[in-house]
């Protein structure tokens, strides 16, 4: 099997006709961590028999006792490209996974005056857990909107836990993914000692939010050097071009397991890959 077959399996092998439900709470957060508002909302996933029509149904549960719904249909024969899958509701965005539930879904390149938005999945048995990254035209941050789901019903609410600090020793596992969908193993054992949650990344910011998430991110994206539209060079502030623009979501997942995936951007503002990183507690 090729890498695209088996990346469009890696997104959605595990649904049937008979469809899956991803209950899901909503939190939605200013830059200054300030709760905008929650809600809850359901986005089910269902195949044809042989797995080349998807479709994707949400339905919103609105405050007044209203709800809304939206649907989209995937057909494998055109939304699964070399660089990913096309979903319709953006086709310059890409949905990517490495199996076992870390996938994105993500823009392909990062354009100076144009708003920004990208969401992080890390997965665990029937739980899965989202962050949602939206930059303003100006490259802001607007909103960072944590998504906590479960299968066929709501996960209780939020703890309000928020991860301080993780202590002990921790065994690094790596896998990462090329825009060419290629997945490259990296099991290198390394040990780190009490875990360190803020990136040292230049000009990121990180943000501690209630459930354990934890979001690493630039504190502004691309800025045009041109003119207003001009689009013909732009550089991330801050950012030399042998560095890269790297925003992070991380989550523990269980005492023993913490999780963190990350997109990176080079200095032209093109995707390089998706990584994700398991950290196991040892001691």
């Amino acid at each position: 099997m090729n890498k695209q077959e088996q990346h469009w399996l890696n997104l959605f092998g595990d649904y049937t006709s008979e469809g899956t439900a991803w209950h899901a709470n909503v939190t939605v957060y200013t830059p200054d961590q300030h709760v905008l508002r929650a809600y809850q909302f359901t986005r089910t996933f269902a195949t044809n028999h042989d797995k080349t029509i998807v479709t994707h149904r949400n339905e919103y549960f609105l405050h007044d006792g209203a709800t809304k719904e939206q649907t989209w249909r995937l057909d494998k024969q055109t939304c699964n490209q070399p660089d990913g899958v096309i979903h319709p509701a953006s086709t310059n965005m890409r949905s990517l996974s490495m199996g076992q539930g870390s996938s994105a879904w993500v823009p392909t390149q990062v354009v100076p005056n144009q708003a920004f938005s990208t969401e992080l999945f890390l997965r665990k048995d029937s739980h899965r857990y989202s962050v949602v990254i939206i930059y303003t035209l100006e490259g802001q941050i607007e909103r960072i909107v944590t998504i906590t789901e479960q299968v066929n019903e709501f996960p209780p609410p939020a703890t309000g836990e928020k991860l301080e600090k993780l202590s002990g020793q921790w065994r690094e596992k790596v896998e990462t993914m090329t825009p060419s969908l290629e997945v490259i193993m990296h099991d290198k054992g390394a040990i780190w000692k009490d875990l360190p949650l803020d990136s040292s990344q230049t000009g990121n910011k990180t943000f501690l939010l209630p459930d354990n998430f934890v979001v690493n991110i630039p504190e502004a994206l691309a800025i045009s050097q041109g003119g207003e539209g001009d689009t013909s060079e732009f550089y991330f502030p801050a950012l030399s071009e042998q560095q890269t623009c790297r925003l992070t979501v991380g989550k523990r997942m269980h005492e023993t397991e913490y999780k963190q995936l990350s997109l990176e951007y080079n200095h032209s503002g093109d995707l390089q890959r998706l990584e994700c990183q398991t950290f196991e507690r040892v001691s």
